[in-house]
């Protein structure tokens, strides 16, 4: 004899068997999951903590990166000035 499957409920049917398991829980109204669409950038955190000489290294590297970006924009700060006083020299 088979059975409808009531809603929540999963059945599953075999030549002569019918196996019916029930959710125990009730599904919440307006409560939706969302879905992780893999659209995120995904930052892994170190496993385990760096230690001294790894972080002055890393420290290292970034004030030096900022310090050369820094130079760049003096570099073309003083070239735009010395444009800028050559043509009003020239007019």
């Amino acid at each position: 004899m088979l059975q409808e499957p009531e809603q929540g409920t999963i059945a599953t049917t075999t030549a002569a068997t019918t196996v019916t398991t029930a959710s125990t829980r009730p599904k919440a109204k307006g409560l939706v999951k969302d879905q992780d669409k893999g659209k995120g950038i995904i930052v892994e955190e170190p496993k385990k903590p760096m230690k001294k000489k790894e972080l002055i290294r890393l420290d290292e590297e970034i004030a030096s990166k900022l310090q050369a970006k820094f130079d760049k924009e003096v570099r073309f700060a003083r070239e735009k000035a010395e444009k800028e006083e050559e043509a009003n020299i020239v007019s």
